[in-house]
């Protein structure tokens, strides 16, 4: 008898501990995504809307040396993507020609953080994954997500979002406001006044938030099927690379910063890497 209440004792707890591994993975992905630190790009959650759906996911990175290989699982476990990438100082590149993956990110104090996309064109999907280390070998946390991209079609957000006067440059041929010379203005130029909240026009991740030159502070956010949209000449940024903005998110404040004659946003729609009329996209009110 106590022999038999042994071997029942070591079947129960055997399976309470294969329980406890089955649902310790969810677990890491609950915390990763109730992480304080997501405050400042927005909860991922949060993300949902018309334009996009999540698809969470988990993954498994591993460093040797400046090499990586990352894994990345649906929810039943069963692996999506195998990419390898690269880590030069904080920097991590993540690479795969036959996913078409463009993937980037960083790796700070055993963390690391990555966002991008996946596939071309229609199949595109915006992707994003941050964990912990999870043991000494050097294989980075789960809780990862990737998050679905569903395009909606049709018109994007107007750029500014309040004191907006009037379109002064249409993306046309013209002379420029500066320089004199005769060239293709490469978007449009919105104005309004100076410290006017400028928006995201959909959602998506910003790839560059800064100085650029001509454009002056600049922020630039790639979209799902391979659109970007950018906005020039801030006074401020509201944003930086990395974060993760939803349609109407305030970006920036309307400035006259680089080759400006006066407060506005130039703003442009680039379509798989090619500038294009960004009026096919916006209204513009009247």
């Amino acid at each position: 008898m106590q022999r038999i209440k042994r071997r029942l004792w070591v079947t129960v707890g055997l399976a309470i501990l294969l329980v406890f591994i089955i649902l310790l993975p969810l677990f890491a992905v609950a915390a990763i995504l109730t992480d304080e630190s997501d405050n400042q790009n927005g909860s991922l959650s949060d993300m949902e809307s018309g334009q996009i759906r999540l698809e969470y996911v988990s993954g498994k990175m591993k460093i040797s040396q400046n090499s990586i290989r990352l894994d990345v699982f649906d929810q039943e476990g069963k692996r999506l993507y195998r990419f390898y990438g690269t880590l030069s100082g904080e920097d991590v590149t993540i690479y795969s020609a036959e996913e078409n993956a463009k993937i980037q990110g960083t790796y700070k104090a055993g963390k690391f953080e990555l966002y991008g996309t996946i596939g071309e064109d229609e199949n595109e999907t915006e992707f994003y994954m941050k964990g912990p280390r999870s043991s000494a070998s050097g294989y980075m946390g789960i809780g990862a997500i990737a998050i679905g991209m569903t395009e909606a079609s049709g018109k994007l957000v107007f750029p500014v979002a309040n004191y907006f006067y009037c379109m002064t440059s249409d993306y046309t041929v013209r002379k420029h406001p500066i320089y004199g010379y005769i060239h293709q203005h490469a978007g449009v130029d919105l104005a309004c006044a100076e410290g006017a909240d400028i928006v995201a026009a959909a959602s998506g991740i910003v790839t560059y938030a800064g100085w650029n030159g001509g454009y002056g502070n600049m922020v630039e956010i790639t979209h799902p099927q391979g659109m970007k949209t950018r906005y020039g000449h801030n006074s401020a940024l509201r944003v930086s690379k990395g974060m993760r903005v939803k349609a109407g998110d305030i970006i920036a404040a309307a400035g006259s910063t680089g080759n400006s004659t006066g407060p506005h946003c130039h703003f442009e729609v680039i379509i798989k890497g090619k500038l294009t009329d960004p009026k096919k996209y916006i209204t513009i009110p009247k």
